[in-house]
């Protein structure tokens, strides 16, 4: 009998064994859930990281090209304006050429009874002035030309007297009026 009673002690002692054994096991389960949720939650976290770098990155990475393609804008832009600017300084370098070889041609023979205007070798204008006080009377002759012309950039004008000259004191006068 005390074998039996011994035997029965024992079961009695197995008993909260088992509970504790089941304990263990359920506090080594949540154990091991709370350390994947752990571990999940670093990865999500580092995953986010990642994702925040590279957003950061890519945003870095159009801020520089969209710079670099305004200061090529910009650089385009201002040699196309200097470009503009130095053909525009051009004619007018070659409109005032022009105007003032007119003028030095005019001066050389302010007496002079015609005068032939050309454009480009071609007459496109011819007027005569002239004085004559021979006996029994005085005779004028005046002359007027007006002339309206488009000039390309590569016109050529230019106003020629034969040499006539002309006495009495009357001086022909032509006006030449650049508009722009």
């Amino acid at each position: 009998m005390d074998q039996e009673i011994s035997k029965l002690k024992k079961l009695g002692s197995i008993q909260p064994l088992k509970e504790i054994q089941t304990l263990q096991h359920t506090v080594q389960t949540i154990t091991a859930q709370t350390n994947s949720l752990s571990m999940k939650e670093r990865a999500r976290s580092q995953d986010f990281l990642a994702l925040y770098n590279m957003t950061t990155n890519s945003l870095n990475e159009l801020e520089v090209r969209t710079h670099i393609k305004i200061n090529q804008l910009e650089n385009l832009t201002l040699a196309q304006l200097h470009d503009i600017e130095g053909k525009s300084e051009e004619t007018e370098n070659r409109n005032n050429l022009t105007f003032s070889r007119i003028q030095q041609q005019i001066n050389e023979s302010t007496e002079q009874g015609d005068y032939y205007i050309y454009l480009n070798g071609n007459i496109i204008s011819e007027t005569r002035i002239g004085y004559s006080s021979s006996p029994p009377s005085s005779m004028y002759h005046t002359g007027t030309a007006v002339l309206a012309l488009q000039l390309h950039p590569n016109d050529s004008v230019w106003v020629y007297n034969p040499g006539y000259s002309m006495n009495g004191g009357l001086y022909s006068t032509l006006t030449i009026v650049k508009v722009k």
